[in-house]
């Protein structure tokens, strides 16, 4: 190689960093803003699920075959189905405090699992929610996501007791079933479904390694228990659900149902998550229900985890404070997405965090995905869903 090609490729390089930086830079400075709220009453009784580790594409609402979860689905029939959801982050901490504050990683400071913890400096829905007259309460399924990270911030009751160690190892790897988490569910409503106003997190972790569904889901899928642990969960739900209507709160609520990210099984050879930030782990199940009687509706522009903050807001009809990185969905449930932009930034650091190898960070639209990293990729995801081929060449 002469010096001159040598020279070219270093500026090449360089410039495609650059790139990468003045766009991460333009979506923090000006995120898309949010339009005015819908003039309608305030939405004052609200449920958030997280449903860690869960594919969009294992569930059936978004198209899957094998598997039965009749409640979820019958959930995305009664409101609003978002085809291309992304997290920011596939990992259950970094990407629980960016549903909860609506920030990028690089703002909220969440980067990683157990070794980093959410500020006591940071707003987050709880908090905003609570000051507002809110009742609040959360049951958790799993250590990760513990009020030592500071996951508990604004809530009246922070339900986090575990009973699981799958590995025999520190309790770090602590965790519960759905049934006990949603036991603590019943027994919450059961002391406080006369507030006029409430805000409540249920966060479910079944799905996640290892894959061990309780009887009868292990015998009925016994070649795939990932999907059973998903069925299992969906059943458990499924109680909640009917529990809410015997109490006459199923549709007086805001149901908002999100995967936190998904798993690998193999592709691109990674095989759980957190390495890669790929569709696999990056595209998430999005549900929103409203209150009342829905027209279904399934919106394909892409959506993202950073968006729950403003949305909950917005329907609450709350100003929406701090200057949050994403936007209510709110319009695009009302008139569609003709003017929605659907940029987000992506990224994982746990490879440089605990491996030393270099950190992963990425911008994905509707159609493209771009990823910066030792070497850089795009994939065009309208034709290569499964991002087998990488144009930086051809489009670069």
């Amino acid at each position: 190689m002469t010096k001159g090609e040598s020279s070219s490729l270093k500026r090449k390089h360089f410039l495609k960093q650059l790139s990468v930086v003045l766009l991460c830079a333009f979506l923090f400075l000006f995120p898309v803003p949010s339009c005015h709220p819908l003039k309608i009453k305030p939405i004052e009784k609200i449920i958030l699920i997280t449903l860690d580790t869960t594919r969009a594409d294992r569930l059936g609402c978004y198209g899957y075959k094998s598997i039965k979860t009749p409640n979820l689905d019958r959930i995305a029939a009664e409101g609003f189905l978002f085809e291309n959801a992304t997290c920011q982050v596939p990992m259950t901490l970094p990407s629980h405090a960016t549903i909860m504050t609506g920030l990028y990683p690089p703002r909220h400071g969440v980067r990683n699992n157990t070794n980093f913890a959410l500020g006591e400096n940071a707003q987050t829905l709880a908090e905003l929610l609570k000051q507002n007259g809110f009742k609040t309460g959360a049951a958790i399924s799993s250590f990760m996501v513990h009020s030592k990270f500071g996951m508990a911030q604004g809530f009246d009751e922070f339900d986090q007791k575990f009973y699981i160690m799958p590995f025999g190892e520190p309790e770090d790897w602590a965790e519960r079933r759905a049934q006990e988490t949603i036991d603590a569910t019943i027994e919450w409503f059961g002391r406080n479904h006369n507030e006029e106003k409430f805000f409540y997190w249920l966060h479910l972790y079944d799905p996640h390694q290892k894959y061990d569904p309780p009887y009868p889901y292990a015998d009925q899928y016994v070649n795939n228990p990932y999907d059973g642990e998903i069925a299992y969960m969906d059943a458990e739900l499924g109680r909640f659900f009917e529990y809410l209507k015997r109490i006459k709160l199923y549709d007086k609520t805001l149901f908002l149902i999100i995967g936190d990210h998904g798993e690998a099984f193999g592709e691109h050879g990674e095989y759980e998550h957190q390495n890669l930030i790929y569709e696999s782990t990056m595209r998430i199940p999005f549900i929103i229900k409203m209150p009342g009687a829905n027209k279904p509706k399934r919106i394909e522009v892409p959506v993202s985890t950073v968006d729950m903050f403003s949305t909950v807001l917005d329907l609450a009809n709350m100003k929406i404070e701090g200057n949050p990185d994403g936007s209510s969905l709110v319009p695009l449930m009302k008139w569609g997405g003709s003017k929605w932009t659907g940029i987000y930034y992506i990224e994982t650091m746990a490879p440089n965090l605990i491996y030393g190898w270099s950190s992963l960070k990425g911008i994905r639209s509707l159609e493209w995905k771009f990823i910066e990293s030792s070497r850089s990729e795009l994939y065009n995801l309208s034709d290569d869903p499964g991002e087998n081929e990488n144009r930086i060449d051809k489009n670069p």
